[in-house]
């Protein structure tokens, strides 16, 4: 699965160990300053102009092309005080000869010697041209007699420690081009041996798949047979035991059945967040099926795509949102009155008709990346993502969780069989309670939360309550802020940790999308990591998964490079609901 990361602009110290004559300019008018700097070459390039000015061209342009991940290359050259630009193409199968040819022919065109004198060598992001420097220019290079390369990296688009990176690669790129001959390039390893031996032990380091003893399912079945009387979801003053979850889902689980719901089949669970809610997204798996929420406060138009792209034959909803729905052929079955019907059927637990690879839901994306996709998760992503991270949290009975997103959004996932698998209980949160931080903090303290669940925009507004009541580090029963969903902004939690400290709650940032179950990494956030003035840090992955950054090439960048999430391991999901070319090229 892939996500993209980037940096911003930073200052670069440049190379420790380089000759001195270093010089700082300044980039596409912009107020950061690079350095730059000058590194030996040996005996390698015995002057600029000819053959060796051709070839340490020829081996920067490849340099770039693996680290920027880019084939086709714009590169600036500087003769008699004036740029000039010339194309350059790093095609996989080409071979060293080949491309310096290329970019002899283009210097030969460019200027009226063979190679400028002194080169000044970049690669920009488009052709406007400034009197000192070319526009948008990520790295730039200049050759000089002495057989020096010097380099100053512009770090929008490359990390911090990119100086030394394309230093690196370019005296290995060197080494391998000089012997290459006609060899491709592309067949030439792009990251040096210790690199890439790096990178095989970290694959090696990831844990095998975990294999869940028990179902989720099973897990709650268990509790309501160990803790029948235990609370198992509270919602506006009313609470639910988990013998009447259990109850409640067995009997509108034959219900389902009695529909036609099989394995692999999607229901529809349309209703707001409630007890009942709960209680119908557990049927829904108990009845074989798998659930397909939908929020109606979503616009109509994405309801009723989602509905008609699923494909779901039946759809759970309550009295108070049924007129909300759009028409459709699927069978609507209310369940506050088919609970009514149903209170005196059969209650027992069910034979299970779903094995581990069996579907247990589909949550539609958010499609601000072209039209909404429906991700098919399984039972066993959903289960592994809570025992492969157990040993971090230690969630037990004892634990209070809430239920604050909406059921349409992957983290309601984490939140409701969170607390549910593990004997604890689950406190839905109201729309309106959750558009309220005062009253929200009110909740927290009045259920004695312990696992809070939230959006790092979110928790901005409750920091801002929790500032007004200078009491709430007594009240509040927190173990854990758990943020997901969009990048966390480290400094906005200064306020947070001068009043509560960084040990009780722990905050814990943890990346993911719902492509690979919920969560991907875990990353505890402290008060260092507020002072250190870092930007967004995701941390390590879950033991069961393993993360690689790949160029657009798909190649492995170096440390420090800028590049693509590639993720993989147990909670990679099934792919795209009826998208078999997207899921080609995603998964």
């Amino acid at each position: 699965m892939v996500s993209t990361v980037s940096h911003g602009w930073a200052a670069v110290s440049g190379l420790a160990d380089v000759l001195p004559q270093a010089r700082v300019a300044a980039v596409d008018g912009r107020s950061t300053r690079t350095s730059l700097a000058r590194r030996a070459l040996g005996t390698e390039l015995p002057a600029v102009a000819g053959e060796g000015g051709t070839f340490a061209l020829c081996v920067l342009v490849v340099t770039l092309s693996r680290i920027l991940g880019q084939e086709a290359l714009r590169v600036a050259v500087r003769a008699s005080d004036a740029w000039r630009t010339i194309e350059a193409s790093v095609g996989r199968d080409q071979n060293v000869l080949s491309l310096q040819r290329n970019i002899a022919a283009g210097l030969a065109a460019a200027a009226s010697e063979a190679a400028p004198v002194d080169a000044e060598i970049g690669w920009y992001l488009d052709a406007e041209l400034p009197a000192s420097w070319p526009s948008g220019v990520l790295v730039c290079g200049a050759l000089g007699r002495d057989g020096t390369l010097g380099m100053s990296v512009d770090e929008h688009v490359l990390a911090p420690v990119c100086a030394e990176i394309v230093a690196g690669a370019f005296e290995r790129t060197w080494n391998q081009l000089r012997d290459a001959g006609a060899s491709p390039i592309g067949a030439l390893p792009a990251l040096a041996a210790d690199e890439l031996r790096r990178l095989s032990d970290h694959e090696r380091r990831i844990g095998r798949p975990s294999t869940p003893e028990q179902t989720i399912i099973q897990c709650i079945e268990r509790w309501a047979a160990q803790r029948p009387d235990a609370l198992a979801v509270t919602c506006d003053g009313r609470s639910i035991s988990y013998r009447e979850l259990n109850d409640g889902a067995n009997r509108l689980a034959r219900r389902l059945r009695a529909s036609g719901i099989r394995p692999g089949m999607l229901v529809a669970v349309a209703m707001e967040r409630s007890t009942d809610l709960v209680v119908a997204l557990l049927a829904v798996l108990k009845s074989g099926g798998a659930y397909l929420p939908i929020d109606l406060s979503y616009p109509a138009d994405r309801v009723e795509f989602t509905l008609s792209d699923a494909g779901a034959s039946v759809v759970l909803t309550d009295a108070a949102s049924a007129g909300r729905l759009p028409a459709s052929k699927a069978e609507i079955i209310v369940v506050d009155r088919a609970a009514d019907a149903a209170r005196d059927a059969e209650a027992e637990n069910l034979p299970s008709l779903h094995r581990s690879e069996s579907l247990a839901y589909v949550i539609y994306t958010s499609g601000s990346t072209g039209r909404p996709k429906g991700c098919q998760v399984t039972h066993a992503n959903l289960m592994r993502l809570l025992t492969s991270t157990e040993h971090w949290f230690g969630f037990d009975e004892n634990d209070v969780w809430t239920f604050f997103h909406s059921h349409a959004f992957d983290f309601s996932v984490w939140e409701i069989w969170g607390g549910l698998v593990y004997g604890g209980r689950v406190v839905v949160v109201s729309f309106l309670a959750s558009r309220s931080p005062t009253a929200f903090l009110d909740l927290l303290i009045a259920e004695r939360v312990t696992v809070l669940n939230q959006t790092p925009s979110a928790f901005r507004t409750l920091i801002l309550a929790d500032q007004e009541r200078p009491q709430s580090v007594e009240e509040l029963s927190l173990r854990f802020v758990i943020f997901g969903g969009e990048a966390l902004e480290l400094q906005m939690l200064r306020p947070w940790f001068r009043k509560h400290g960084d040990r009780k709650p722990r905050l814990v940032n943890m990346y993911g999308i719902t492509e690979t179950t919920v969560h991907v990494t875990y990353r505890p956030i402290g008060m260092a990591d507020v002072e250190a003035g870092t930007g967004s840090v995701i941390g390590e992955p879950i033991p069961d998964l393993c993360i690689f950054l790949f160029n657009a090439l798909r190649e492995p960048v170096p440390v420090g490079v800028t590049g693509e999430i590639f993720v993989g391991g147990a909670g990679v999901s099934l792919g795209y609901l009826n998208r078999p070319e997207l899921n080609a090229e995603r998964f």
